[in-house]
């Protein structure tokens, strides 16, 4: 007894030495335990277990821990370890698609989830797992060309991940990851890629040196650029210098000519420029063209003469001197706007040539004496042989005169009726409210209770709760809830809102809008004078809602009232992968001038295309279509697009002083979470585009160590790891400033779909002060799969003084927000998977009446109270704790202190507006 004790006990921990069928040479190590001996009292070790057969027959599987069987009739047949495994795949050789042999082995990782399926399933399963490996992928290189396997190897991984998961699931194996260890190639294609890789570093020498050589041609042609502009101004300034002693001297003679015998003085000096210009017409040309009284010089001189006599009459009887008005200027030889011009008063030559001049525009014509004559709206005033004239802004003119006829529109706004011109000022975010459920999985449990690994969601996905909603909530009532808050908060009276935009993805009527639904809130204040409608787009909604809303407010639509934007979704996914990145929530936004979070007017950049990553083709259904890799693919590639298009706007309108636009300008960086390692990778996505974008002399101090990456293509590194860990260590100290303030609602509530962005911009607000947040620059990047995205930015206001402040007002309305996440009722990930399969069961049923609690609903939330037979939804508010309480909101505690209407309450005023 003692003997078989301690052989069973040796045994358990002796090395095998397992061959893989087909290749005798090649042996793999594995620690497995022997089949122990049936001892009634058995003890499994941890992650093992072992397959029980009694009489032959499949009886059970032993758990860890002490067990006990039945002697003679049970046996241990199979021991499966638990733990994961790592089994080496032998060198293979296959062909590329350019037809190029190579070698290749790596290292599989696997675990046996399934001990009954392992045993049973499969005769030898690592035999089996490693045959399916080599197989895959000689498959897999076989579609892609030698290049691609280096710069895709993680994908090519994944895609033999993936093979051997989809034909293992009956073995009860699954495939953690599979890496590819070693890759060689024969020496004739070495000796090739070494000559591309000498010949591409000669093609960058030739580039640097051509552009060393273009360099130096620049320097000299802006040196000769700037010694032409140097001399033009000396000429322009001595042009100038002559004409105003020509204008001083002529302001002299204009003086002496109203005195007694000046008018015979001009008379003489007349009649002598009169023969100084016929002498010098004879003396560079044989052809001249002389009047038929060249001889009557007296005649001419007496046509000026009396031709003055005459409009200095007129502006005698008309009460105006012959000299220029005091304060006068003397006309100036430059263009500016037109819309400054008055009328003006001018002295004239008695030449060939007169021109007319509005301040600052002047146009010249030719004329004779006889079309000279008084303009009705301008005042002329003629000297003799005179060629400077003087100009002076009319007093008291209508502004309309000024712009030649034309008024300049003042828009109203909120503080003042009479207040700015154009557009209204500071157009913007005035109040912002977050809705978000009250019920939320822990991402931890989820972790377990689908049977992933640990860290999976957590780390992987950065998400460390979920919110859900139950079948007592959808997007009507959602957006119900955010807008009631938002108006109760502010206590802006619906009669003030002018424009009502909705952005949405989650539909639940085809035609029907949620827009409609929340005009019912407005019954009561007789408003239904409300432009907007439902915009709706995979997660971009919201933003091309707000858009609207601003380019309304600086319109000539506008009537001087306030917009507001709401934005909802409720996502969810099928069991499986995607489930964990779902979330709900609604936010409502009032849009307004003066505001504190301004949008930067004219500085967006979008990138809109057509793509199938994500979409939503079963209407009878709420879950979605995804192509996982595709999608983040073309979030990746819009956020290029729309970065480079932003900063070249950014860039075209900033001061010439500043430096070029990149992360180093702006103080937050916001993106849409699909989750949360996303926006981190997508930071860093940002800094290797100004790495690219640095000149070539200043990446060695800008990015030391980086400088591998320079040659890096955008296009071709959407999946390169080495790229992505680079910039990702490059840029941490950025994301934990800049943008992870902004993951909190993402990363306790989840993916909210549209107003994703928008919590990420409450999140921000809620983390940082007052006096921090004051004079921001905020870069926001909206993304819709589709798809559609836009990047755009918001300056805070400097106007920070003071508890009254409109940034003050936000910034309390949101400091609360971390804490009354905590107050949500956390759900075990059973009743959530129930939730989830009841809402997939009742969606679009008709009648219905929801079975979900409606006592774990937040005070004062919206609910879906009924569907009746005709699909028509009838909703109800839950109650507030205490009665004829003031309403308060998920995300403040503090009534925020009145916003004014922006028009006047009386009819008489508003008709003068």
């Amino acid at each position: 007894m003692f003997a078989a004790s301690l052989t069973r006990l040796v045994g358990q921990h002796s090395r095998n030495i397992l061959r893989i069928r087909g290749k005798p040479s090649v042996t793999t190590t594995r620690w497995r335990s022997n089949l122990p001996l049936n001892t009634v009292v058995l003890f499994v070790p941890q992650q093992e277990a072992w397959v029980v057969e009694r009489m032959g027959k499949f009886h059970t599987v032993l758990e860890p821990g002490i067990n006990v069987l039945i002697p003679l009739l049970d046996r241990v047949k199979y021991v499966q370890s638990l733990k994961e495994i790592a089994i080496d795949v032998p060198k293979q050789g296959a062909i590329t698609a350019d037809n190029v042999s190579l070698n290749i082995d790596g290292v599989l990782y696997l675990r046996i989830n399934n001990p009954y399926l392992a045993s049973y399933g499969v005769e030898d399963p690592e035999f089996a797992i490693t045959q399916l490996a080599q197989t895959t992928m000689r498959s897999e290189l076989g579609k892609i060309s030698l290049d691609k396997v280096f710069r895709e190897r993680e994908s090519l991984n994944m895609l033999i991940v993936d093979a051997i998961n989809k034909a293992s699931e009956a073995w009860g194996i699954t495939c953690l990851r599979y890496e590819i260890r070693d890759i060689r190639l024969p020496q004739r294609v070495q000796d090739a890629m070494q000559m591309q890789v000498e010949a591409e570093r000669k093609k960058r020498a030739a580039i640097l040196e051509s552009e060393g050589v273009r360099e130096a041609e620049i320097n000299i042609a802006e040196g000769k650029k700037k010694s032409r502009i140097l001399a033009s101004e000396a000429v322009k300034i001595e042009q100038i210098n002559n004409a105003q002693g020509q204008a001083e001297g002529l302001t002299v003679l204009s003086e002496a000519l109203t005195h007694q015998q000046g008018l015979n003085a001009a008379s003489l000096a007349a009649a002598q420029s009169y023969i100084v210009a016929f002498q010098k017409l004879s003396e560079k040309s044989n052809t001249l063209i002389l009047p038929s009284n060249v001889a009557d010089v007296s005649g001419v001189v007496g046509s000026a003469v009396t031709m003055y006599r005459t409009l200095a009459n007129n502006f005698q009887a008309s009460g105006t001197t012959t000299g220029p008005p005091a304060g006068s200027h003397p006309v100036r030889l430059r263009s500016s706007d037109s819309r400054q011009s008055s009328s003006a008063w001018h002295c004239l030559a008695a030449g060939f040539t007169f021109i007319t001049a509005p301040r600052y525009l002047y146009r010249t014509f030719s004329l004779t004496y006889s079309q000279l004559r008084i303009q009705q709206n301008r005042r002329w005033a003629l000297f003799p042989v005179l060629h400077i004239m003087y100009c002076y802004e009319l007093k008291g003119l209508p502004r309309a005169a000024a712009v030649g006829g034309r008024s300049e529109v003042v828009m109203p706004s909120y503080k003042s009726q009479s207040e700015g011109s154009g557009w209204p000022q500071d157009v913007g975010i005035l109040a912002i409210e977050v809705y978000f459920p009250s019920q939320y999985v822990d991402q931890a449990e989820l972790e377990i209770f689908d049977g992933v690994s640990q860290g999976k969601y957590t780390v992987g996905l950065g998400q460390s709760k979920m919110g859900f909603c139950s079948d007592r909530e959808d997007i009507n009532s959602l957006c119900l809830t955010a807008l009631a808050r938002l108006m109760e908060r502010t206590c802006v009276g619906y009669e003030n809102i002018g424009r009502l935009e909705v952005g949405t993805e989650t539909i639940i009527d085809k035609s029907k809008s949620v827009k409609s639904v929340l005009m019912q809130l407005f019954e009561d204040s007789g408003n239904t004078d409300v432009e907007g409608i439902d915009t709706t787009n995979a997660c971009y909604g919201g933003t091309a809602a707000l858009i609207n809303a601003v380019n309304w407010i600086e319109s000539s639509s506008w009537d001087g009232r306030y917009a507001v934007v709401v934005a909802g979704d409720i996502a969810v996914y099928a069991r499986g992968p995607a489930r964990p990145t779902g979330g709900a929530g609604a936010v409502a936004m009032l849009i307004g001038p003066h505001a504190p979070l301004i949008l930067e007017r004219g500085l967006r950049g979008s990138h809109m295309c057509h793509v199938y990553d994500f979409y939503k083709p079963d209407l009878t259904s709420e879950y979605p279509t995804v192509d996982g890799k595709l999608s983040i693919q073309c979030y990746l590639s819009a956020l290029d697009s729309c970065y480079a298009t932003y900063s070249r706007k950014a860039n075209a309108t900033k001061d010439a002083s500043l430096p070029t636009m990149s992360l180093d300008q702006l103080d937050a960086v916001i993106f849409h979470s699909p989750f949360c390692k996303l926006v981190q990778k997508s930071l860093a996505r940002l800094a290797f585009n100004d790495f690219l974008a640095t000149p070539t002399d200043q990446v060695i101090n800008r990015y030391p160590g980086l400088e591998v990456f320079r040659e890096k293509k955008l296009e071709d590194t959407y999946f390169d790891r080495d790229v992505e860990k680079a910039f990702m260590s490059q840029s941490e100290a950025a994301f934990r400033v800049k943008t992870k303030p902004s993951l909190l609602l993402a990363s306790q509530v989840g993916n909210m779909y549209t107003p994703s962005v928008f919590g990420g911009l409450a999140s921000h607000i809620s983390c940082n002060t007052t006096e921090s947040l004051a004079g921001q620059r905020v870069a926001l990047f909206s993304y819709g799969s589709g798809l559609a995205a836009t990047m755009f930015s918001l300056r805070v206001t400097r106007d920070s003084q003071g508890p009254d402040s409109t940034l003050a007002r936000l910034v309390n309305s949101l400091v609360d927000l971390p804490t009354l996440l905590e107050t949500r009722t956390k759900v075990d990930p059973q009743v959530f998977a129930q939730t989830m399969q009841l809402r997939e069961e009742t969606h679009h049923k008709a009648p219905y009446t929801p079975k979900g609690s409606v006592e774990l609903l937040f005070p004062g939330t919206w609910y879906l109270n009924h569907v009746d037979e005709m699909h028509r939804r009838s909703y109800t508010r839950h109650p507030y704790t205490t009665p004829g309480t003031a309403a308060t909101s998920t995300t403040s505690a503090t009534i925020v202190k009145d916003i004014p209407s922006p028009l006047p309450s009386d009819r008489q005023a508003r008709e003068q507006l």
